[in-house]
Order: C-alpha cells, then structure tokens, then sequence
C-alpha cells in the first residue's frame, strides 16, 4: 500500500526529498522503466519491497527521489505509466 502511495503521490507531482544518497538508477540505461519495474514488482508482493530495491541497487531514499524526478517531468511520467502498464 505505501508503495502505491508512494508512485501516486510522485505521478501527481509535489515537492521531491532531497535524499542523501544519489540514485544509483540514474546510472542505469532507462531509469524509467527501471523505476516501473521496481514499482510492478513491489506491487505485486509488497513484502518483499526491500528486496526489491536492494536488487536493483536502491535505498528507499533513492527510490522515491527518483519517482520525484520523473514525476516532475511529463515525457518521463508518461513513459512510467507507459511501462506499469497503464
């Protein structure tokens, strides 16, 4: 559920956390649809949320900065929900 929260409140914009850590998927090739694919999977079993992000190299803090960027961007937004799916 938080999670979803969390996707919902970055789809709908606001104000991004300033995390200390830098998110290590802006390294890889498509953030995005790395972002939705954290985002399907935690979905999918949300138990397993923390496995899901230290798998793809992710804090939490990290994650929800990322969805804050792509939120604030609608190309990436559009494309986020493109790969959820939607």
């Amino acid at each position: 559920m938080m999670w979803t929260v969390l996707t919902l409140l970055a789809c709908s914009g606001g104000e991004a956390p300033k995390p200390d850590v830098e998110p290590v998927m802006e390294q890889a090739a498509d953030p995005v649809k790395a972002a939705a694919e954290i985002a399907n999977a935690i979905d999918a079993d949300p138990a397993t949320a923390e496995d899901v992000l230290k798998k793809h190299g992710m804090t939490e803090d990290a994650y929800r900065a990322l969805l804050y960027d792509i939120a604030e961007d609608p190309a990436k937004s559009a494309q986020f929900l493109e790969a959820r799916g939607g």
